[in-house]
């Protein structure tokens, strides 16, 4: 029998979306992924991350953030996707529509998030439905759903809902399904194959590795089974796959005759509240897909029922709680040569018996006690009390969360009055200025340089080609070759030119100096120079020999800049000397403000001057070191009074989680204030805000949990970032899950570093 067709409700089936969007929800957490139809078979192309959610407002952000993070996976993102399919758990849905609460919620996501339901599916006959296609086959297998404080155990033979049963989560996960399977009443072998779903692969991976090395009872399989798990990309692939199957005609597998009681080869049904299905017609064709399996499968019970069948109290009390699908079909009857006779109804309480036992004394079978014997007997109770009791009391857990602080930060202006010594006013720390005597010498190389040398010397004759007579004083210049420049050494006189009977110039010698230093004054023999200001023709000069003695190199030197930073060097010193003294001679609940610390130079003596050749500078320095001294507690106190009234709701501010950088005390005070030895400065203090957690009720709510299930928890606290676990003692046994007494649990909330 054809499903009713879901064109009815998400528009023509000629315009099918390119792309879909699912979302598969959980007791407390949701996961969105987008998929599309590719040659009739949905493909998968991204998921989101799995969020937590614990009420309508936070379920519609958790998807939100979910679907952005799937959306997030793609280069190039589709730019419109409306349509979307739901993953449900069975608890949302009472024959065959969402219930009134949940139905409200969908339709709230859908309002926020702009999308159009197209259906639902939920996830456990999505998964069988999935599997059936996949391999083209009706599926036998034991389907385990793990949760954080229960799992579902489904049995399925040929595709059928046998039933469910819900047990809620122990240490021990082979346990806790052995309880589950020994609820069906085990009238024949269980299907080897269990397949294990969660949204956590951690897990998946670590309750694998526990199934595989379980020993089951040997009534339950003729061999051992086969574990397999389904990863959250598989449940999100299983919610496609079903809508695919009607909006794409199918997902690669033809369509398959319905039979007594199997899954609808569609299991997507129409979201609708439960006033709108009073109305629906009663024809098979327009009924959901719950409703005919469930009518259909009442109507054709088989005539051999098997001997222990699954109560409706059993059934339906644990799968509503859980979410899976209840769906009411008998156990598939065996062949009539194959029906075991009434009388083992005893061995199966036998089985049920030694399995429940199986597991009580789960941890003694390495022992090989045997079952009779009081002594034993009574050792067994004894023990099982004892580590009853040693899972009881013994195993502590230290929780650390670490959350992303919130960070105000404002700028005050104190001062520190020693008039004020208890109880200052707002605005005035308790303090006083103290100083201290310093001293020291610091040298360093020096940077600059300098060129020295000599000046060349030698002589001169002066002629005068003038009929007068003329005296040149003491250093007049003359000018060489290239513009060398020399000084007369002395005054001289030359003789006017002499006309009869033979001209001859007047002349006269002089001992000369170079003006500067260097070789290139060290001129050579009959060098040609002028005389002062006059015309060669009317006085000149020439020397009779080389001149000697001109030499230059560069040497060291002190510049300016080595004693700028030669003293920078030397007060930071004395600073920090000044506030170390300051600091020993402080009580044990005095701090000195190391902003505060200034140095007052009083004497500076360097041992060269600027431009003078030095290879090495000197600086001695002398002054007083004055520092801001108050009592922690008085700072601490004065920076929360002022930050109090600006802490939000649902925050505290803790003394340890302030931090002030002080700017250093201003010289333009008051003068009555500097009088009393009043000091203002001012301090940027920056607090971070954590967040206030109730921590002995957030201890009961931890308590027994599992390690990922505690974080899921923890996940809900504003600015969550990570958390850590230290159990005492850490033995491998007492580590699995958080201990049962919440006074055991200590929680300590950090900032994120």
């Amino acid at each position: 029998m054809k499903l009713p067709d879901i064109a009815e409700f998400i528009g023509k089936k000629e315009k099918i979306p390119e792309f879909f969007i699912s979302f598969v929800i959980g007791k407390n957490w949701v996961q969105g992924g987008l998929w599309h139809i590719v040659d009739e078979k949905a493909e998968v192309i991204a998921t989101g991350t799995t969020d937590a959610w614990h009420d309508s407002e936070s379920f519609v952000q958790a998807a939100d953030d979910s679907l952005s993070a799937a959306f997030g996976k793609l280069t190039a993102p589709p730019e419109e996707v409306h349509s979307v399919v739901f993953g449900l758990p069975s608890s949302w849905v009472e024959n065959g529509v969402v219930t009134s609460e949940h139905l409200a919620r969908l339709r709230t996501l859908c309002e926020r998030l702009e999308l159009k339901p197209a259906g639902f599916v939920v996830v456990t006959e999505a998964i069988i439905h999935f599997l059936k296609g996949r391999e083209s086959a009706s599926i036998s297998c034991i389907l385990v759903g793990m949760e954080e404080e229960e799992i579902g155990v489904i049995l399925v033979r040929g595709g059928k809902l046998v039933g469910t049963q819900l047990v809620s989560r122990s240490i021990s996960l082979a346990d806790d399904i052995t309880e589950g399977l020994s609820r069906f009443g085990i009238a024949q072998p269980l299907p080897a194959r269990i397949i294990i779903y969660n949204r956590n692969a951690h897990e998946l991976s670590e309750a694998s590795q526990e199934l595989l090395s379980w020993e089951w009872p040997s009534s339950f399989f003729l061999h051992t089974p086969r574990v397999e798990s389904a990863s959250d990309e598989v449940i999100i692939t299983a919610v496609a796959y079903a809508a695919a199957s009607e909006l794409g005609g199918g997902t690669g597998g033809e369509a398959k005759e319905e039979t007594q009681g199997e899954v609808a080869e569609s299991p997507v049904s129409e979201i609708r509240s439960e006033a709108e299905v009073e109305h629906v017609p009663q024809e098979q064709e327009n009924r959901p897909a719950e409703a005919l399996l469930t009518e259909r499968e009442t109507e054709e019970v088989p005539t051999h029922p098997p001997e222990k069948p699954v109560s409706s109290e059993e059934s339906q009390g644990g799968a509503a709680a859980f979410g899976f699908q209840e769906v009411a079909l008998p156990q598939e009857p065996l062949p009539s040569s194959e029906l075991p006779p009434r009388e083992n109804t005893v061995a199966q309480w036998q089985v049920r018996i030694a399995s429940f036992f199986h597991t009580l004394f789960a941890p003694f079978r390495l022992l090989s006690l045997p079952s009779s014997g009081r002594v034993i007997a009574v050792v067994g109770v004894f023990l099982l009390v004892g580590i009853g009791a040693l899972f009881w009391f013994v195993p502590h857990a230290a929780v650390t969360v670490y959350v992303s602080p919130k960070n105000i930060q404002e700028t005050l202006t104190l001062s520190v009055d020693p008039t004020h010594p208890q109880n200052p006013p707002p605005g005035i720390v308790a303090g006083r200025v103290v100083t201290s005597d310093v001293s020291g010498e610091k040298t360093t190389q020096t940077s600059g340089s300098k060129t020295v040398g000599d000046r060349a010397k030698g002589e001169v004759t002066v002629f005068n080609n003038t009929s007068q007579t003329r005296t040149f004083a003491e250093g007049t210049v003359v000018t060489g070759p290239n513009g060398l420049k020399f000084t007369l050494d002395s005054a001289v006189g030359v003789a006017s030119e002499s006309g009869a009977p033979e001209y001859k110039p007047g002349e006269a010698k002089v001992a000369v100096t170079a003006s500067d230093i260097g070789a290139e004054y060290n001129l050579e023999q009959g060098s040609i120079f002028s005389v002062a200001n006059f015309a060669t023709s009317s006085f000149s000069a020439r020397n009779g020999s080389a001149f000697t003695g001109g030499s230059s190199r560069e040497v060291p030197a002190v510049s300016k800049g080595d004693q700028e930073r030669l003293e920078k060097e030397l007060t930071a010193e004395l600073r920090e000397k000044a506030a170390s003294q300051i600091t020993q001679a402080l009580g044990a609940d005095e701090t000195v403000i190391a902003e505060s610390v200034t140095l007052r130079v009083t004497k500076r003596e360097f041992s060269a001057t600027e431009g003078s050749e030095a290879q090495t500078l000197r600086l001695t320095l002398t002054g007083v070191g004055e520092a801001l001294v108050i009592a922690k507690g008085d700072l601490t106190a004065a920076l929360l009074a002022v930050l109090k009234d600006k802490v939000p709701a649902g925050f505290s501010l803790n003394e340890d989680q302030l931090s002030a950088r002080i700017t250093p005390p201003s010289n333009e005070e008051d003068g009555q204030e500097r009088d009393k030895g009043i000091v203002r400065f001012e301090t940027t203090v920056t607090a971070n805000l954590l967040p206030v957690i109730d921590a002995s009720s957030l201890a009961r709510t931890l308590r027994g949990k599992s390690l990922g299930g505690a974080r899921e928890q923890l996940t809900l606290i504003p600015g969550f970032s990570r958390s850590s676990v230290k159990f005492s003692p850490s033995f491998p046994l007492l580590t699995a899950r958080l201990p049962q007494r919440a006074s055991n649990i200590t929680i300590t909330v950090s900032p994120e570093q």
